[in-house]
């Protein structure tokens, strides 16, 4: 008698690249290990499985649609694609290497001429260094001077904690290098109709 062969999971044509580690309890395993064998998968189908089917429940930020429903909106083989998918209509879906990037970006009037505009070509054609710096591989003087005109990048890229023991330290030094900072950031809250077409020409070039 052959034995049964097991199915493929619905993505197995896919590429997988991917690790996912993480740890569970005894009971937990013991039991996706018969669930897995009802459907005559192996585990890591039925977990991929799993982690599939949840793509599809709504979510309260997409107003009741799915991850899946608008997958494409959300993702891009392309690192720099999918951060710029996510930076101006979904910010809550970046990772945190994501967030650190927007930050970083935030603090330049070059790649964020005013409130919720952005120079999307300038960030493509910055991408290496951009992410370098904000992933912290990097040192942010890798990063041309022009593009941040004077601005603190180091004091951007502080934790609440890092600020906190900084003013601590030097109390009157970080109320300057804060009011400095927000002066140099502060972006005004309508753009402009050049500044809003900049982005908008851009825009369709990378995306």
């Amino acid at each position: 008698m052959e034995p049964r062969k097991q199915p493929k999971a619905k993505n197995a044509e896919r590429p997988r690249t991917e690790t996912l580690t993480f740890r569970l309890s005894k009971r937990l395993r013991s039991l996706a290990e018969v669930a897995a064998r009802r459907k005559g998968v192996t585990l890591a189908n039925h977990v991929e499985g799993a982690l599939e089917a949840s793509l599809a429940e709504p979510i309260d930020f997409l107003r009741g649609a799915s991850i899946a429903s608008v997958a494409d909106e959300l993702y891009d083989e392309d690192e720099a694609v999918c951060f710029l998918k996510r930076l101006k209509k979904y910010p809550w879906a970046m990772s945190p290497e994501q967030r650190r990037l927007m930050d970083l970006i935030h603090t330049s009037p070059r790649f964020y001429p005013s409130f919720r505009v952005y120079n999307t070509a300038l960030i493509a054609e910055h991408w290496p260094e951009l992410s370098a710096v904000a992933a912290g591989t990097a040192d942010p003087t890798l990063l041309p001077p022009d593009l941040f005109d004077g601005i603190d990048v180091e004091f951007a890229f502080m934790s609440e904690a890092e600020r906190i023991a900084l003013y601590q330290k030097d109390p009157e030094g970080c109320a300057q290098r804060t009011q400095d900072y927000i002066q140099r950031t502060k972006r005004p809250t309508r753009p402009s109709r050049r500044r809003a077409s900049i982005e908008s020409s851009s825009s369709r070039s990378n995306l």
